[in-house]
């Protein structure tokens, strides 16, 4: 019987795929990695054929997952920068906007190195408040813990997206 031959692109994992075709024994295995081929002794063409669509259904499956997985972090992340972070600057929790116009205001207030008065919530609703230059650093420090800690959830997530192995598995890192 000749081997059974199936393209495998260098990012599947031949020796799974063997494994799925009921080749486990090392020596009737043969990867050719320049030419891209996978060669299995003691296995049917037809056996080898069925094996790879499967394994390129669930390479898709994956694909297909990581890119949605990966939008959706990305997104998810860029409202959490663009949206609000709380401070205690002020002695109390406040609720400080983080869109760009506002943290623009922020930094100028903080550059002019004197008191100014900086939109933020107390829970009664937005309004414009007395700051010194300590709190003004103060919201300015809080601020990037917060964008820290969102980007390291940005980051952590798509790391774990990156390594899974299946779809299932992407599909579960959740923001």
């Amino acid at each position: 019987m000749e081997p059974a031959i199936a393209q495998v692109h260098p990012d599947f994992d031949f020796l799974f795929i063997a494994e799925q075709a009921g080749v486990t024994d090392p020596e009737k295995i043969l990867y050719k990695p320049k030419k891209g081929e996978l060669h299995l002794r003691g296995v049917l063409q037809s056996d080898l054929d069925n094996v790879m669509s499967a394994y390129d259904n669930a390479a898709r499956s994956l694909n297909n997952a990581r890119i949605s997985k990966t939008s959706e972090t990305e997104n998810a992340a860029a409202s959490e920068l663009s949206g609000s972070f709380a401070s205690n600057a002020l002695g109390a929790s406040h609720t400080y906007k983080s869109d760009q116009q506002s943290m623009i205001m922020i930094l100028i207030a903080a550059t002019l190195n004197g008191p100014n008065d900086i939109e933020c919530d107390d829970g009664t609703g937005y309004a414009m408040r007395s700051h010194n230059p300590q709190d003004i650093q103060q919201v300015l420090a809080d601020a990037l813990a917060s964008f820290g800690a969102t980007m390291s959830k940005k980051h952590a997530n798509l790391s774990a997206i990156k390594a899974a192995s299946n779809a299932e598995t992407a599909n579960a890192v959740t923001w």
